[in-house]
């Protein structure tokens, strides 16, 4: 569990990755990537990772304060006194928060000095519970006249035992304990004689009837007793003698083999990059210093990766296909690596067993629903009123199932909202191409609350499942609309999650497919990013009639699949029918712009 939520915009990604990084460092656990997992929703991730959080750590900027996602995270966090507001940019804090004592980090640049940084962190600890980190454990000192970011001189939270002495003081050198006591005694040994003949009484002097200034008399200094070889030897280990240092670029050399090495695992090669900045992050260059601390930030995030990745597949709550989109995302630091070989074992098992058993031919249509539209014949064709709430009464689970085999058992299960099994199906289904067997099943419920149903294969591999509510004494919900109109210029397909443009792009001119390409890789709209052509299974996903884009009176699209040189496949909207363009300079072609899914 992440102690602190960091709220911030968008646009302050790269400030909120610097502070988690720095927090991180001081010994926080720290919540603020919003990567959504497979099968989860952005709004269910992000309201469990607030609910768990001990501190909210709120980043002010022009942007966030018109963000109203980043302004109820803030107030939810108010409301349980947990909020910790932070000023990145000089702007008036929304009203209802300026209360609040804010730590204005306007000016920071990392350094982990900086009076409001310093007072940041005892707040935080304030709010999370635990004693405030001292400063010998948060700071360093830098060597004269280098600049280098705070946080190289600690290499993920690895201290050196000792400060080191300042640039005037000379260093600490190692000593002959034996051959030193040996030195001191002689030492001893000659000034105690020494001192003895200066010392001894001299003869008594006449007495003059006059007195008269006594001469001065000169003392000889006795001369040492001649040294012995150890007591040499001694002395000559107390010489100045260079420190011994790290010879850094053979260090950098080695950990450059090892990284090669596909057998090292990422936490050994971890070890071994914070080892070297503990023992030479002060013979570090500035660009070394650099690369080694990105080095240890993309192997820690790749061995949190991978732990996050196994312990959701543990938990046995996502889909086969589910685990291959997640296997597919986990990308390695190192191409070659214990992490990448169990990366591509486990996409082969995967890959293995979706090919071997039963999985779910459209996951888009494995749907919950208030009934079904059958043929001539019967059977059940097509869901109607699909819905993840309902009344009390039947809910319908309606799918289609592809299997290899000729016959293959499955099972599928009714889930109350503490996952208990409250009813057990099994099913048959037989060998069919696409778009599969047709499977559907129903149930009553009476009960209020959250339910799933869950659907395994043969292997007992989850293929699919679904939640949904039931909400006492209303009737069931109708379906919700599938196509949303932002206003913005821009529409998205709750079905396919795919966000088009409103209307085609070109202005009812139509335009050559490689403009038509560069202009949706150019695009800026609605402050998304990721703009490109549709393929053509994307494009036919739009023919549904509620579908809100606008052609302006063309009719054929360009896709992104190229049929070879110089051509093109378009989809024509009138016809359906896929269209192969043996010119893909000729001009009067629509174009749909597409993002997301």
């Amino acid at each position: 569990m992440s102690e602190i939520f960091i709220s911030y915009a968008r646009e302050d990604k790269q400030a909120a990755q610097m502070l988690a990084s720095i927090l991180k460092e001081h010994g926080f656990s720290i919540w603020w990537d919003r990567k959504i997992p497979p099968g989860k929703t952005f709004d269910e991730v992000i309201q469990g990772a607030l609910d768990r959080a001990k501190c909210v750590v709120v980043l002010w900027s022009r942007a966030s304060i018109e963000s109203d996602f980043v302004k109820d995270e803030a107030q939810r966090a108010a409301n349980r006194q947990i909020l910790v507001p932070v000023l990145i940019e000089a702007v008036r804090i929304p009203l209802g928060f300026g209360r609040l004592q804010t730590a204005n980090l306007v000016d920071w640049q990392g350094d982990p000095a900086h009076p409001e940084f310093d007072r940041l962190l005892r707040s935080l600890a304030a709010t999370v519970g635990r004693p405030m980190p001292s400063e010998s454990s948060i700071r360093m000192q830098r060597p004269p006249g280098i600049e280098r970011p705070p946080e190289i001189h600690r290499f993920a939270g690895v201290e050196p035992e000792e400060p080191a002495p300042p640039p005037d003081e000379p260093r600490p050198r190692k000593r002959n304990t034996v051959l030193w006591g040996v030195a001191l005694a002689l030492l001893a040994a000659i000034a105690i004689a020494g001192w003895l003949l200066y010392l001894k009484p001299a003869a008594p002097a006449p007495i003059d009837p006059v007195p008269e200034p006594p001469a001065e008399v000169a003392v000889e200094e006795p001369e040492p007793a001649p040294m012995d070889e150890s007591a040499e030897a001694a002395l000559e280990s107390i010489e100045e003698e260079p420190q011994l240092e790290i010879d850094v670029a053979s260090a950098l050399a080695e950990l450059e083999r090892m990284a090669a090495d596909p057998s090292v695992l990422d936490k050994d090669l971890l070890g071994a990059f914070r080892q070297l900045g503990a023992d030479a992050g002060e013979e570090l260059d500035e660009a070394q210093a650099q690369e080694v601390m990105a080095t240890i930030r993309s192997l820690e995030a790749s061995i949190d990766d991978l732990a996050e990745l196994e312990a959701m597949v543990k938990q046995g709550d996502l889909t086969l296909l589910e685990q291959i989109e997640a296997w597919r995302g986990f990308v390695p630091t190192r191409e070659a690596s214990p992490a990448a070989e169990r990366r591509e074992a486990r996409l082969a098992e995967l890959d293995e067993l979706a090919r071997g058993s039963a999985s779910i031919a459209d996951p888009d249509l494995f749907v919950t629903c208030r009934g079904v539209r059958e043929d001539s014949n019967g059977k059940a064709v097509e869901p109607t009123g699909v819905a993840d709430a309902f009344g009390p009464g039947t809910v319908h689970l309606f799918a289609w199932v592809r299997s290899p085999r000729s016959r293959e058992a499955l099972r599928l299960e009714w889930r109350d909202g503490a996952g208990k099994v409250v009813k057990s199906n099994a099913v048959t289904v037989y060998r069919n191409e696409q778009p599969g067997y047709r499977f559907h099943y129903y149930r009553q419920f009476g009960e209020p609350g959250s339910h799933e149903v869950r659907l395994y294969n043969e292997d007992g591999v989850l293929i699919g499942r679904r939640q949904f509510e039931i909400n006492p004494g209303k009737a069931p919900s109708l379906p919700a609309e599938r196509f949303v109109d932002h206003g913005n210029g821009t529409v998205t397909d709750r079905r396919t999650r795919l966000t088009w443009t409103r209307a085609e792009i070109s202005n009812g001119e139509g335009i050559r497919w490689e403009e038509a390409a560069e202009d949706c890789r150019g695009l800026d709209l609605a402050r998304r990013d990721g703009w490109r052509l549709p393929s053509l299974a994307e494009l036919e996903t739009l023919r549904d009639s509620s579908a809100r884009v606008e052609l302006r009176g063309l009719f054929q699209v360009w896709s992104s699949e190229q049929a070879g040189s110089g051509r093109a496949w378009q989809l024509d909207f009138k016809s359906g029918e896929r269209v192969e363009s043996r010119n893909r300079k000729k001009r009067g072609s629509a174009v749909l712009c597409v993002t997301g899914g």
